[in-house]
C-alpha cells in the first residue's frame, strides 16, 4: 500500500494545465504498486470522464484497465459509459480493452456495452470489442 503523502504527490500532475503533463501522469500511474489504490483509481476514472484532451482520456482508459482491481464495478461502469459516449475511436478502443482487464464473469453492463460496439463505425473499435467480449464471456464459463 502506498503512503497517503506519496499518492497525493503522484496525483498532483493530473491537475496540470498542460495536456502532455496530464497524459504522462496517467501513464505513470499505470504501475503495479498503484493497483487497487482507491484514490488513484478514482482520479483516473475522473480524467477519463472529464478531461477535454483526447490523449489524456486515452492514457486514463489504458491506465485504469491496469490499476483497477478485477471486479471493480465502478471502474467497469465508467469504462462502459465512455465506451458508448466518447467521440474518439482511440478512447473507445482502449475502453474495450480495459473492460476486459477489469470485468468479471460476464458482468452484464460490460457485455451490453461491448455488444453495442460491434456496430461501431471504426474497425479498430469493433475488433477490440469482439476480443474483449470473448475474454469477458470466457471468464463467465471458466
Amino acid at each position: 500500500m502506498l503512503a497517503a503523502g506519496a499518492v497525493a504527490e503522484m496525483l498532483k500532475p493530473l491537475g496540470s494545465p498542460e495536456q502532455h503533463v496530464r497524459q504522462a501522469a496517467c501513464q505513470a500511474l499505470a504501475r503495479p504498486e498503484c493497483r487497487g489504490e482507491p484514490r488513484i483509481v478514482a482520479a483516473l476514472a475522473a480524467k477519463l470522464q472529464q478531461d477535454k484532451d483526447v490523449y489524456v482520456r486515452q492514457a486514463a482508459a489504458s491506465a485504469l484497465g491496469l490499476v483497477a482491481r478485477r471486479g471493480d464495478v465502478d471502474s467497469v461502469t465508467v469504462l462502459v459509459l465512455r465506451l458508448t459516449a466518447d467521440p474518439d475511436a482511440g478512447v473507445r478502443r482502449l475502453c474495450c480493452l480495459a473492460i476486459a482487464q477489469v470485468s468479471t464473469r460476464g458482468f452484464q453492463a460490460a457485455v451490453t456495452g461491448l455488444l453495442a460496439r460491434l456496430d461501431d463505425k471504426d474497425g479498430g473499435v469493433r475488433r477490440s470489442a469482439l476480443k474483449s467480449l470473448e475474454k469477458v464471456l470466457n471468464a463467465l464459463f471458466a
